[in-house]
């Protein structure tokens, strides 16, 4: 599970995101990117590659990247949750 992203700066202080292309980035099926902007209190699953191993490649891992805040002193902070099953 993921939740979104917080954005702080170096008061500590949590604050609205200052650059607009900050953010995790997916690549949709047909190979676009696409800037994938979470909800407010929402939870986000990404399906892994264990996943698309684990299923003969019947779900497909999400390729992704994230990118970093670039404004000075303000920080992107999330919090995720990887699940690996026996």
């Amino acid at each position: 599970g993921l939740l979104p992203a917080l954005y702080v700066n170096e008061r500590g202080e949590i604050i609205d995101c200052p650059d607009p292309k900050a953010g995790l980035y997916i690549k949709s099926r047909t190979g676009k990117l696409v800037h994938a902007k979470l909800p407010e209190n929402s939870l986000a699953f990404q399906v892994g590659e264990t996943m698309q191993i684990h299923t003969g490649g019947w779900l497909q891992a999400t390729p992704h990247a994230v990118r970093g805040c670039n404004v000075g002193n303000v920080t992107r902070e999330t919090f995720a949750v990887f699940m690996e099953p026996e």
